[in-house]
């Protein structure tokens, strides 16, 4: 907040530039120090590094909390895509499962329907066969009773012929 201490970073840093030395932080926290390396300026650079550091805490507690806040969001979304992941192959694997067990329901329907066909088959030969049978049956009975009949007819009509001159020849 010091007006003057963009400046004073400008002349630490001129300071420290042409040496290639790092001063490391420690040395700043002692006042005897500040005092031997920056002379009477010391209270001013005292006074803003005492300010860096309590912006530098604040944003670093910030960045901690912020940190720890992702790795619970992370954890978070880590732990709910396994469990999303889990659930996706177990519905799957459900899937699947039922996918088997109709295709084995189709298979055995699709098996009893041929099977099935082939008996219908069967029997409409057999029917057929039958049929043509009971049909052959009917016309060699047909032909044989036509036969009977026209024989039965003949001697009929014979005798009526026979009887028919027997009266005549007894009327006469």
């Amino acid at each position: 907040d010091d007006p003057g201490s963009d400046n004073i970073l400008g002349r630490v840093g001129r300071r420290l530039r042409p040496r290639k030395k790092i001063v490391p932080y420690s040395v700043f926290n002692s006042q005897n120090a500040l005092s031997r390396v920056f002379g009477n300026q010391s209270n001013k650079i005292n006074r803003y590094l005492a300010n860096f550091t309590e912006i530098a805490s604040r944003q670093l507690s910030t960045t901690v909390e912020e940190n720890a806040a992702d790795k619970q969001m992370w954890q978070e979304l880590t732990q709910k895509e396994l469990i999303l992941t889990q659930g996706a192959k177990a519905l799957q694997q459900k899937l699947e499962i039922q996918r088997r067990e109709q295709d084995k329901e189709v298979l055995a329907h699709q098996q009893t329907l041929l099977k099935i066909r082939a008996e219908l088959q069967d029997m409409v030969q057999h029917n057929e066969t039958k049929m043509a049978m009971v049909n052959s049956r009917m016309e060699d009975q047909i032909t044989r009773s036509a036969e009977r009949h026209a024989g039965s007819y003949e001697q009929l009509a014979a005798k009526i012929g026979s009887l028919e001159s027997q009266i005549e020849a007894e009327h006469q």
